[in-house]
C-alpha cells in the first residue's frame, strides 16, 4: 500500500498517533501525513519493517500449531476515512466470536518487555481499532523473538472506552484536516522529533538550535540505516538502564537480611558502608562570613557530610 493511497484514510497504524501516545504517537505528524504535506526527507522502509512482513507467516503458522486456531490471511475492514488492515482472521470457534490476530516480529529485549510488562500501548491501540472496526469482541497479539524464536501470544478483549475514544479523536483529526488547523507541537527535546520526517518543517529553529543557520547542511539518505540504528539503540539503553535500576532496588530488598545470597548462576553480595563527601554549600557560605578562616586554616571533618550507602554486586558462578 502506497503512502498516497494511505493519506485518504486512518488505519490500525495511525491509532496510537490519534492519541499522541508515546513513544512514537504524534497527532502532529499524522496531520502532516493525511494533508500530504511534502516530508523533509523521503520516508524509508526501516529493516525491521522488512523483517516483519517476511517472518509474518512463519509466526502465523507457529501461532497455530500452538493454539489450534483457524485462522484466514489479511482482510481490510471498514470503510471511507477509518479502515484496516488485519495480519489474521481468527475464525470464531467453540462458542467464541471471531477474532483479531495481530503479528509483531521483535528484537530480546523488546520480547522480554512483552512477557514481564505486557504489550506497549500503541500495540493496544492498534488492536482495539480493529476491534472497533469489526465489532468484534476479542483479539490476540502473536510476538516473536527472532532472535530465539520464541513465541508469546497475549489475548485480549474489547475494550469499549478505548474503541470509542479512538473512534471520537478520528472525528475530531479529520476536522483539523479539512480546516487545515494545525494540532499542537511537542516540545522540541521531545525524542519522537529526532525521528520524525518532518521535524525540520514542524520544529525549524526550535530543533537545530545553533546548528540552523549552517550553510552546509547536506541531506544523505544513505545514513538513514546508521541514524535509524543508532536511535533505537540508544532508546533500548535508557529502557534497560531504567529496568536494570529497578530490578537493583528490588535485589536491595530482598537481600536486606543477608550479606551474600547464592542463586542460580549468581552470588548476590549486599554491601552496606558509609561514604564521606564535601559540603560544598556550607563550606562556601562558611567562607563566606569569614574569609578570615582561610588564613587560619579549619577542620576539614566539619564540612564533611556522612551517608549510608548500599552497593549490591552480583557475581555469575
Amino acid at each position: 500500500m502506497d503512502r498516497q493511497s494511505r493519506q485518504n484514510y486512518l488505519g490500525g497504524s495511525d491509532a496510537h498517533h490519534l492519541l499522541t501516545a508515546e513513544p512514537y504517537g504524534c497527532l502532529r505528524r499524522l496531520w502532516y501525513d493525511k494533508r500530504g504535506v511534502p516530508a523533509d526527507y523521503p520516508p524509508a522502509e526501516t529493516a525491521a519493517m522488512i523483517r516483519g512482513k517476511r517472518v509474518e507467516d512463519i509466526i502465523a503458522g507457529a501461532v497455530v500449531e500452538v493454539t489450534g486456531w483457524k485462522l484466514r490471511r489479511r482482510q481490510e475492514v471498514g470503510e471511507g476515512r477509518l479502515r484496516a488492515h488485519l495480519d489474521r482472521h481468527i475464525v470464531g470457534r467453540n462458542g467464541r466470536g471471531p477474532g483479531v490476530l495481530e503479528i509483531k516480529s521483535v528484537n530480546e529485549w523488546n520480547f522480554r518487555k512483552v512477557v514481564t510488562e505486557g504489550p506497549p500501548f500503541h500495540w493496544l491501540c492498534q488492536v482495539q481499532w480493529y476491534l472497533a472496526l469489526t465489532r468484534w469482541q476479542w483479539g490476540a497479539i502473536a510476538v516473536m523473538d527472532v532472535t530465539n524464536w520464541a513465541l508469546e501470544i497475549v489475548e485480549l478483549e474489547r475494550d469499549d472506552a478505548l474503541c470509542e475514544g479512538l473512534l471520537n479523536a478520528a472525528a475530531r483529526f479529520w476536522e483539523t484536516v479539512e480546516s487545515g488547523a494545525e494540532p499542537d507541537r511537542l516540545k522540541a527535546d521531545d525524542p519522537r522529533c529526532a525521528i520524525c520526517p518532518w521535524r525540520t518543517r514542524c520544529q525549524g529553529e526550535r530543533l537545530l538550535g545553533d546548528y540552523a543557520a549552517a550553510a552546509d547542511v547536506q541531506y544523505r539518505d544513505d545514513l538513514a540505516p546508521l541514524t535509524a540504528e543508532y536511535l533505537e539503540i540508544r532508546r533500548l539503553r535508557d529502557e534497560i538502564e531504567e529496568r536494570m535500576e529497578a530490578l537493583r532496588k528490588q535485589l536491595l530488598e530482598e537481600t536486606r537480611d543477608a550479606r551474600a545470597v547464592d542463586t542460580v548462576g549468581a552470588r548476590v553480595l549486599h554491601l552496606v558502608y558509609e561514604q564521606s563527601r564535601w559540603d560544598s554549600k556550607r563550606l562556601v557560605a562558611d567562607l563566606r562570613a569569614a574569609r578570615a578562616a582561610l588564613n587560619q586554616g579549619f577542620d576539614e571533618q566539619v564540612y564533611k557530610a556522612r551517608s549510608v550507602v548500599e552497593q549490591l554486586r552480583v557475581l555469575p558462578r
